[in-house]
């Protein structure tokens, strides 16, 4: 089966529990959202690159969203005729959601294709310049020779959360190396949860260029950075084993 029919059929499946009726307050349930538009059918004009996400409407329900890749724009008729957001069950909240999962792409873009970190082990770390919670700006020159930690996550990620309190112990440990915290999200949104997990990591926030790093991998992403600014080790995810080995080769550059 072609990649479009596969997963044309998946949303087809999903929108068979979607009634048709228009429900009590005079809003319409949209069958299908693409690229930020709401459709009562599925549009035939699709390309055969594309990618699905499920969002999860207020009310439990799965829904349907395609995603345009490399090409396979909607058509300015298309578009005109979509269903208004407003007039949308749930259109709103939908998407919300919709832009924040495209938020957290590499460049703010989906791909359904592979994308490599853009950092690995033995590379150069790249020149960055960073903001924290505080206003403090960093660079590279702020960490040359020292060891440096670095940890991508942001406030939707369990995972992410669930670790904060045994990374502190590690600043605690051993204060003399440069821990950085990493979200591409507001200081509003990150500092809560920072002080809830009493994560002591230094907060940066609002960075891109961080996140990106990435690729199309997932979050927590861990890097470490040996005093002589080359990346040891790249590590995405979270598990007891992962830490230990981490926290073992941090303790090795730091001596």
């Amino acid at each position: 089966m072609k990649i479009k029919g596969l997963f044309l059929a998946l949303c087809a499946l999903v929108a068979l529990s979607v009634s048709a009726q228009t429900p009590a307050d005079g809003l319409m349930k949209a069958k299908v959202m693409i690229d930020g538009y709401f459709f009562s059918e599925m549009p035939e004009h699709l390309s055969e690159n594309v990618m699905m996400l499920f969002l999860k409407a207020p009310d439990g329900e799965r829904f349907c969203a395609i995603v345009h890749t490399d090409g396979g724009e909607l058509t300015a008729e298309e578009k005109a005729n979509a269903l208004p957001v407003e007039k949308v069950e749930y259109g709103a909240e939908l998407l919300r959601e919709y832009e924040k999962f495209k938020d957290m792409q590499p460049g703010g873009k989906f791909s359904n294709k592979y994308m490599a970190p853009l950092v690995n082990v033995g590379d150069k770390f790249p020149a960055f310049t960073a903001t924290d919670l505080n206003g403090n700006v960093w660079t590279n020159e702020s960490v040359k020779g020292k060891v440096m930690v670095l940890n991508i996550w942001y406030t939707g990620c369990g995972p992410c959360r669930k670790e904060m309190p045994e990374l502190s112990e590690w600043k605690n440990e051993m204060p003399e190396v440069m821990f950085f915290s990493s979200t591409h999200e507001s200081a509003e949104l990150a500092g809560p949860v920072l002080e809830k997990h009493g994560f002591n990591w230094i907060p940066l926030v609002n960075n891109k260029q961080f996140r990106d790093f990435r690729g199309s991998k997932g979050f927590p992403m861990t890097i470490i950075v040996d005093k002589e600014g080359v990346v040891r080790d790249v590590v995405n995810g979270t598990s007891p084993e992962t830490r230990d080995r981490l926290l073992t080769m941090i303790r090795s550059l730091n001596k």
